[in-house]
């Protein structure tokens, strides 16, 4: 074997930490491993989010259609061409616009879904900021001011995305009212240090009742806490990515 130049060590080194997390292969192999379980619907937020939905379009064929909402640099022909998928481009680290209306748009995915559709959803890290739904009294001017102030507290990402639960109609487990499907499967790619599944992705589907810190900035531009239905429906939450895993395939090669 030829000698590597430590540049070139480390550089092998990384590119292994990435493969062991990479989106596509770990929805593959989830796919593989669950190949009883069918999905007629997929929704796909997040940076990861195109390679994750072209694992799950590479073994189901039985995925009528999916939306993908990610940032456009993410987003290949392969996917651009495919007549099952319908592209939302979004922003990241700071929503704009283009989050509100991907906001829309998932909300209303969700309520033309017909009642006995199989979802599977697969989520990443940067789905905060690329999905949202503001609550009615934040101003999308409000919203970016707020993340910008978060991005910049020093907070860690448990206590940012506490905050920007409040300020949202479907972060925290509010986009649960939405799911009329009798079976729900959400994998997630986890960009936390605690693999939270409220935390990733502020926890689109996963209701929680984290108070956020104390913070009278942020008090201030809220009138109240968004005020959630309880959902029963229920959805099955797996988490296959993690920074650990990434670890543990460097200590290996290594």
């Amino acid at each position: 074997m030829t000698e590597l130049t430590a540049r070139e060590l480390l550089t092998h080194l990384y590119q292994t930490a990435v493969d062991a997390v990479d989106g596509r292969r770990l929805v593959q192999q989830w796919c593989r491993d669950h190949s009883t379980v069918s999905f007629s619907h997929c929704v796909a937020v997040g940076k990861a989010a195109a390679a994750m939905l072209q694992g799950a379009l590479d073994g189901r064929q039985t995925i009528r259609h999916a939306l993908l909402i990610t940032d456009s640099g993410h987003v290949t022909s392969e996917l651009r061409r495919n007549g099952r998928v319908t592209v939302v481009a979004s922003a990241h680290p700071v929503p704009d616009q283009s989050s509100l209306d991907a906001g829309t748009a998932l909300l209303q995915y969700f309520k033309t879904m017909p009642d006995d559709a199989s979802i599977l959803v697969l989520l990443s890290g940067g789905a905060s900021s690329m999905v949202e739904v503001p609550v009615d009294e934040i101003t999308l001017e409000q919203l970016q001011q707020i993340n910008r102030y978060l991005l910049a507290s020093g907070k860690n990402i448990g206590a940012m995305n506490a905050w920007r639960k409040q300020f949202s109609k479907i972060k925290g487990g509010g986009l649960l009212a939405c799911v009329k499907s009798r079976q729900c499967i959400q994998l997630l790619v986890s960009d936390v240090p605690t693999d939270d599944a409220a935390i990733i992705g502020s926890g689109l589907l996963v209701q929680s009742d984290d108070e956020p810190d104390r913070d009278d900035w942020l008090q201030s531009l809220l009138a109240a806490p968004p005020d959630r239905v309880r959902s029963t429906v229920p959805v099955d939450t797996r988490i296959i990515g993690t920074n650990a895993m990434a670890r543990q395939a460097v200590a290996d090669e290594a």
